[in-house]
C-alpha cells in the first residue's frame, strides 16, 4: 500500500478546458491541485488534475504493453493499431463493441484494448487511436475486418514496434468529447492467453444423452406453443458454416419490435461444418422482405410445427458430437 496520502486541496483560477471548432474539448489548464504527504517521511508535493490524468493514461498504456508485447513478438497473439474517425461514431465503445462481435463471429477473441482520443496536428480532425490485442489474426483478416473501404471511417495495421505507438500516445494532450468525457478508455481487464486456455479447458462438455434430453424439452415447448396459439410456425435456417453468436443472428432478424414480439423461442444445432437454427414464431408474415432475402427464408422452410422428421435430423447431428444451444426464453415474449 502506498505511503502517500492526500493532505490538501486548492482550486485553480483558470478554466480547465476549452472547446474547439469540432465540438471537442482540449484540457489546457488544471482545474484543481492536490497536495500529497508521505506518512513516513513527512515530505509533501503538489500535483494537479492534468498531471494525474496523464500519469494514469501512461500507466494504462504501459500495462497493455506489459500484458501483450512479449506474446506478440513471439507470434502467440496479434496486436493491431487502429485509427477511427471520432465524428462517425457516438462513442469509441460503439466501434469497439461492433468489432468485437464481428471478430467473435470469426473465432477471433479480443483479449484487451486501449483507446486514446486525439486531434491531429496537421488536419485537426478528431480521431481515436485504438490498440487491439487478439488471438492470432492474419494480415488479410486485419484488412478485411478492421479496415473500412477507402479507409474513410477507420483503418488498421499490425503494430510495428514495441514503444513507437506507446510513446506517441503518451506525449499527446488530453482531449474529450464533452467537458466530463474520458480522454482514454481501456478494457475491463487485459485477459491473458493462459486464462483463455483455462476457460476453454474448464468448459463442461455435455454428453449426447443430456443434449437429447434438452432437445426433447425444447420440442415439447414448441408443440405446446403450437397448441396454445395455432398460428405459430417453425422457421428453419441452415448456415453453411458454424455460427458462434446465434443470439446476434436472431437479434439481426428481429430488429423490428413488432417482429420481435412474435418470437417464441429458438434453438440451434452446431457442428464443425454448419449450423441449423430453428425459430418458432407467431404470424410469420411479419418477417419483412429484406430479412427473407438475406436469410433465404422461403415458404418451404416455414412449417406448421417441429415435426418428427426434423427431430430425427437434429438427434442424428447431436449423436455426431454437435452442440445444442437454446434461447434464454422459450415462450412468447
Amino acid at each position: 500500500m502506498s505511503d502517500w496520502r492526500p493532505s490538501g486541496y486548492r482550486k485553480s483560477q483558470e478554466q480547465s478546458i476549452h472547446n474547439d471548432n469540432y465540438g471537442f474539448f482540449k484540457h489546457n489548464y488544471p482545474l484543481y491541485e492536490i497536495r500529497f504527504t508521505n506518512i513516513k517521511t513527512g515530505k509533501s508535493f503538489w500535483g494537479n488534475d492534468l498531471q494525474f490524468k496523464k500519469i494514469k493514461k501512461n500507466r494504462v498504456l504501459e500495462d497493455f504493453d506489459k500484458a501483450y508485447w512479449n506474446f506478440y513478438s513471439t507470434g502467440l497473439l496479434t496486436i493491431t493499431s487502429c485509427v477511427v474517425n471520432a465524428e462517425d461514431y457516438k462513442s469509441v465503445s460503439e466501434f469497439i463493441d461492433n468489432k468485437k462481435r464481428l471478430l467473435k463471429k470469426h473465432n477471433i477473441k479480443v483479449l484487451g484494448y486501449v483507446s486514446v482520443l486525439d486531434i491531429g496536428d496537421i488536419l485537426q480532425r478528431p480521431h481515436y487511436h485504438i490498440l487491439f490485442a487478439t488471438t492470432i489474426m492474419s494480415e488479410e483478416q486485419v484488412v478485411k475486418f478492421l479496415n473500412d473501404k477507402g479507409k474513410k471511417r477507420y483503418s488498421a495495421e499490425l503494430l510495428k514496434t514495441k514503444n513507437g505507438m506507446k510513446n506517441y500516445l503518451s506525449k499527446k494532450e488530453l482531449f474529450s468529447k464533452n467537458k466530463k468525457g474520458r480522454s482514454y478508455t481501456k478494457s475491463r481487464k487485459f485477459e491473458s492467453l493462459l486464462s483463455l486456455k483455462i476457460k476453454q479447458e474448464s468448459k463442461v462438455n455435455k454428453s449426447p444423452k443430456s443434449k437429447i434430453k434438452t432437445l426433447i424439452k425444447v420440442t415439447d415447448i414448441f408443440k405446446n406453443n403450437r397448441k396454445i396459439i395455432k398460428q405459430s410456425k417453425t422457421v428453419k435456417l441452415t448456415f453453411k458454416s458454424p455460427i458462434n453468436n446465434i443470439e446476434l443472428i436472431v437479434k439481426n432478424i428481429y430488429k423490428d419490435k413488432i417482429i420481435s414480439n412474435h418470437l417464441f423461442g429458438y434453438f440451434s444445432i452446431t457442428n464443425k461444418k454448419s449450423t441449423i437454427l430453428y425459430l418458432q414464431i407467431y404470424l410469420p408474415k411479419f418477417l419483412c422482405k429484406s430479412v427473407k432475402e438475406k436469410y433465404k427464408i422461403s415458404n418451404q422452410r416455414i412449417k406448421e410445427h417441429f415435426d418428427y422428421q426434423e427431430y430425427k435430423i437434429v438427434e442424428n447431428l447431436i449423436l455426431k458430437n454437435a452442440d445444442i444451444l437454446t434461447s434464454k426464453k422459450n415462450q412468447a415474449f
